[in-house]
């Protein structure tokens, strides 16, 4: 180009001894990164030559310049703004900050554009300086005083490209695009502002204060997530006003970095103890700010005041080692600052002094200070910083059978001792226990700050490379001596980290959150090595589970163009309110936005924050609803289970049974599972809506789909860490054998019965991201129902008799393999043991209760009959080495009947009669009498009663079994078996599922007559034969 300044043709640019600026303008089309381009510039002296530089080079007229230029790109920025109650909220301030990322200190925030909104909540920001590589955007809406009354959502730093779109290839589709915001509605909390302050202990003239007052650096973190909401290490100023949304309970920390305080002389003066002063640096202290605080409402303004005062105080004990008597030395010793009990940021505080007995940190030495029986032989003692409010420490003692830390003894011999302390202003004594370490031992990790035998997690993509987009990552380590541990993992390489846990925890288990996979949430295997996290990279595709426990993609866009009605499905995002937090809200007052899996964009509600999640498939209308579901800390669970409703019913009883389920990990408060039904009697999941209905849970599941608690061999006291929110507050009545009464008016009920929309809503406290499995049982009492089905005076048999099918993955030849049955309420069996004579792939088992003797059969077995009931399993025909069949039997029927427990026995139907099975009462404990019989083969089985009492344990010549020892193998049977089933399920499933089967409750008939009229025969001789026992008995 040839640029021109002049007001006519011939006119001078620039008079001698003048100076003269000018702007060149150009438009860079390009999108991404700054553009460079090359000058040059020629200054003419006289205006009567060719405008050619070349040509006024070579003749010495003039001047040419050569130079290179940037030229950045600058964006616009605009979108909307609402407040809590969905409308438009003018006078907002929208301010954009450059993020800086800063080589030697924390990353701080320099404003570059602010607007307010106009009427209509909207915003425009122009000539945004494109050349930047994070963005924060932060929105505040002031009343009059001034003082914050609304707060948009603590977002994180985005990169310039989510500010405008992108080019993306033709057919892409939305939820694979890289997530814009540019347009997006943002949506205003209740905010309350916290202001910070600090004082100190003594003055100096080094620096000026009003009374104690100190200046300091500050960060607020939201426990809740364990982010930081500001953050500014290094500050330098008196206090610091931060606007915070309410209803969240928050950690003020406040300290003097040495970089911006650093010490001086006067710091270690006489009257200055341990650098006290105003002007010397000063280590972290916290105070927390809880959500019910009196200040923490709308317009609130809370005053935090931090004492940076501290002292030295000696932290003593001694130090046992457990299982290890040989020559072990102490390697390292690692205090961790917390600002809170449980909560571990990735950070390290040195401690200022150490010693261990004998001087020399051995610890084979015994002292007087810790004599006493077993292996307390070690004295240790250290420095560290205390104050009166308290400063947070996690203690890491490492140990090794080594000389020092590059020595590796082996795994067995690498110990450590973990420790949360409070240190106050007074001295302490504790005593350490060190123990092995999980994993495996690791000398060659880049920056780790001891040697030692750490778990390796790998977090893989799903053809086993290494993700490396950003993600965040944590994991939570429940142990005895220090309950639950909760870590920030940083340090990831690779895909690649690695983590101290003791071998004899409780668990451990990490979540990951990616940017470009919905989260997952894994359980550790601590006597592994590695343990590898899959996460699906893209993949935002829903599931299914099927019968063989694999799970099936559902192919979403199927429902969108009308092929297959259930396999779409819709994700709506709704208001988290009153009013709103209840499945099916008004979307006249809490709708967000709505879409479908294939045009789903987070960044269109993720500027709410916390919502109110629903996913429901457009075919049956089954849906999970998630309330105040946080976005900022995880995606939504896409890739989560949904499958139709399954019925059976009886005469007297119905059974509706869903799955459901989600990999998300709890990021929301709780959830509901609503499942439709039919009224029209001929429907699979038809419901008779003059039956009333219960709901119960008789089991819960692992991750790996194994039983991880079952009612009929559990009691609450031995649920799961995972479950015990299960056993608390309304929930409790879903682990009893009644359930839950659904109710037809509280819809945040755990039961709620909406007969208008035809579904049941069931609430849970959560899906975690370990599994579990709900049934149903009924109620005693019935209503009468029409059935359909034959019968005859050997019995009936019909297609709604009570059936449980499980297809096991990998049957291992002379290992235990264990079914669980989940309805044995219904069916009388809880439980299959076998062992097979070789390997078995995809082994089908269905157990299925008969209502009377089966038609094929044209006998009955001897003795009273308590019922029937079929195992059926087509490939384990003849191959089978042996099977153990426990079931059970309700102490009112045989109290009824005059027997007693030991009479019962277990008969098995095959080659053309009954045979009595080898049969063994296990207990008798509770309402039920449970038993376990031997059986060489499945077939029709028939549960009765001998006249001859059956003996408690089997008789033989040889010494018989004791109770405590039946009681003893059948535990270690089940330990074996549950630890085989795990490593199946782990080899065999796709990925960690949450399934819910949801058995809405049965009734029975409370009508007698009815009851006798569709009784079978041998029924009826059965009921007369109980009446005159009592009357003989004189009842």
């Amino acid at each position: 180009f040839t640029w021109y300044n002049q007001t006519g043709l011939g006119a001078k640019l620039i008079d001698n001894s003048t100076n003269q600026s000018f702007t060149i303008t150009l438009n860079n089309s390009l999108a991404g990164a700054p553009s460079s381009f090359r000058l040059r510039i020629c200054v003419y002296n006289t205006t009567n030559v060719t405008r050619n530089c070349d040509n006024i080079a070579a003749n010495g007229l003039g001047q040419v310049e050569n130079t290179t230029a940037t030229i950045g790109m600058d964006f616009g920025f605009s979108g909307y703004v609402k407040n809590d109650t969905g409308e438009p909220q003018p006078n907002t301030n929208v301010t954009i900050y450059d993020f800086v990322m800063n080589s030697n200190g924390p990353p701080g925030e320099v404003p570059i554009a602010s607007a307010l909104t106009d009427s209509n909540g909207l915003f425009r920001l122009w000539g945004i300086n494109g050349s930047k590589s994070l963005y924060k955007i932060k929105l505040v809406y002031n009343n009059s005083v001034p003082r914050a009354m609304l707060v948009g959502p603590n977002l994180p730093p985005f990169p310039g490209n989510m500010f405008y779109p992108m080019p993306m290839p033709p057919g892409v589709p939305a939820f694979k695009k890289m997530p814009v915001i540019n347009g997006t509605t943002f949506y205003l909390q209740p905010a309350a502002t916290i202001n910070v302050s600090a004082v100190g202990n003594v003055p100096t003239s080094n620096e000026s204060t009003t009374g104690n007052s100190v200046k300091f650096g500050y960060e607020l973190i939201d426990q809740a997530v364990g982010f930081p909401i500001e953050s500014n290490v290094r500050n330098t100023a008196w206090n610091k006003e931060i606007v915070v949304s309410i209803g969240r309970s928050y950690t003020a920390i406040a300290m003097r970095d040495p970089i911006s305080f650093p010490a001086g002389d006067w710091c270690f003066e006489d009257d200055v103890p341990l650098m006290n002063a105003t002007a010397c640096p000063s280590p972290p202290m916290s105070a927390s700010i809880a959500s019910s605080d009196a200040d923490m409402t709308q317009g609130g303004y809370k005053n935090v005041v931090i004492n940076l005062t501290y002292s030295m105080q000696y932290l003593s004990g001694c130090i046992n080692l457990y299982g290890n008597s040989s020559l072990v030395n102490l390697t390292n010793v690692i205090t961790r600052l917390v600002p809170w009990t449980g909560f571990v940021p990735p950070m390290e505080a040195k401690i200022s002094a150490f010693n261990a007995t004998n001087g020399s940190a051995n610890l084979i030495y015994g002292d007087a200070r810790c004599a006493g029986s077993g292996n307390w032989n070690a004295f240790y003692n250290m420095s560290l910083m205390g104050s009166g409010t308290g400063i947070g420490y996690l203690l890491e003692f490492y140990a090794k059978n080594a000389t020092d830390n590059a020595g590796n003894p082996g795994a067995a011999y690498n110990l450590a001792a973990f420790q949360n302390l409070t240190m106050n202003s007074a001295s302490q004594w504790i005593n350490l226990t060190l123990r092995p370490l999980a994993g495996s031992y690791h000398d060659d990790i880049a920056g780790a700050s001891v040697n030692t035998t750490k778990m390796k997690i790998f977090v893989q993509n799903t053809s086993g490379s290494a993700v490396t987009t950003s993600m965040h990552v944590e994991v939570k380590v429940k142990n005895p001596a220090f309950g639950t541990m909760h870590y920030i993992i940083e340090d990831i390489s690779n895909g690649i980290t690695y983590l101290p846990m003791l071998n004899n925890s409780n668990w451990a288990k990490v979540s990951v959150y990616p940017n470009e996979a919905p989260p997952v949430e894994k359980t550790l295997e601590l006597t592994a090595t590695q343990n590898n996290v899959t996460v699906v990279v893209g993949d935002f595709t829903f599931r299914k589970p099927l019968q063989n426990g694999s799970l099936e993609a559902i192919n979403v866009s199927k429902g969108s163009d009308g092929t297959d009605p259930l396999a779409g499905i819709n994700m709506t995002f709704y208001r988290n309110m009153n009013g709103c937090n209840t499945p099916n809200p008004l979307d006249a007052t809490c709708l967000l936005t709505r879409m479908d899996a294939n045009n789903f964009n987070p960044m269109a509600v993720m500027m709410a924050g916390k919502v109110n999640l629903e996913l429901k498939m457009t075919g049956s209308g089954t849906t999970l609803y998630f309330v105040n579901f946080d976005l900022l800390s995880a995606k939504p669970p896409t890739n989560s289970i949904m499958n139709n409703n399954a019925s059976s019913a009886s005469s007297s009883a119905q059974t509706q049974t869903w799955e459901q389920g989600s990999f998300v990990p709890h990021v929301y408060d709780y959830a509901f599972v609503v499942m439709p039904y039919s009224t029209t009697s001929t429907a699979a999941d038809y419901v008779n809506e003059e039956y009333s209905f219960n709901m119960s849970l008789p089991f819960l599941r692992d991750e790996n789909w194994n039983v991880a608690w079952n009612r009929s061999t559990n009691t609450t006291a031995q649920l799961p860490d995972d479950y015990t929110d299960f056993n608390t507050g309304s929930y409790v009545p879903l682990l009893t054998t009644v359930g839950v009464a659904c109710n037809t008016t509280n819809t945040t009920d755990v039961c709620y019965w909406d007969k208008t929309n035809n579904w049941f809503v069931l609430k849970v406290p959560h899906f975690s991201g370990v599994g579990s499995s709900f049934a149903g049982t009924a109620p005693a009492a019935a209503a009468t129902a029409a059935t359909t089905g034959s019968s005859s005076t050997g019995g009936s048999t019909t297609e709604t008799e009570p059936l449980e099918r499980h297809t096991i993955a990998l049957v291992s030849p002379n290992e235990l393999t264990t079914v669980d049955i989940s309805n044995s309420d219904e069916i009388g069996v809880y439980k299959l043991v076998f062992t097979a004579t070789e390997t078995i792939t995809n082994a089908e088992v269905t157990v299925q209760k008969k209502d009377g003797r089966p038609s094929s059969i044209s006998e009955s077995p001897e003795g009273a009959i308590y019922s029937y009931f079929e195992i059926n399993a087509p490939k384990l025909e003849d191959k089978l080495k042996e099977a153990k069949i426990r079931f059970e039997v309700k102490k009112e029927w045989l109290e009824d009947a005059g027997l007693d427990a030991g009479q019962i026995v277990l008969q098995r139907y095959n080659s053309g009669s009954w045979r009595e099975l080898t049969t063994n009462l296990l207990h008798a404990t509770g309402p039920k009498a449970y038993y376990e019989a031997v059986s060489p083969g499945f077939s029709y089985f028939a549960i009765t009663a001998k006249e001859k009492a059956v003996p408690e344990i089997k008789k033989s010549e040889e010494p018989s079994e004791t109770p405590e020892e039946a009681a003893k193998r059948l535990a270690e049977e089940e330990k074996a078996a549950s630890k085989r089933a795990w490593k199946t399920w782990l080899t065999v499933l796709i990925i960690a599922v949450i399934v819910i089967a949801v058995a809405a409750l049965v009734y029975r008939n409370k009508h007698a007559l009815a009851v006798w009229r569709e009784s079978t025969d041998s029924e009826r001789r059965e009921h007369i034969r109980r009446h005159f026992l009592r009357r003989k008995k004189g009842e």
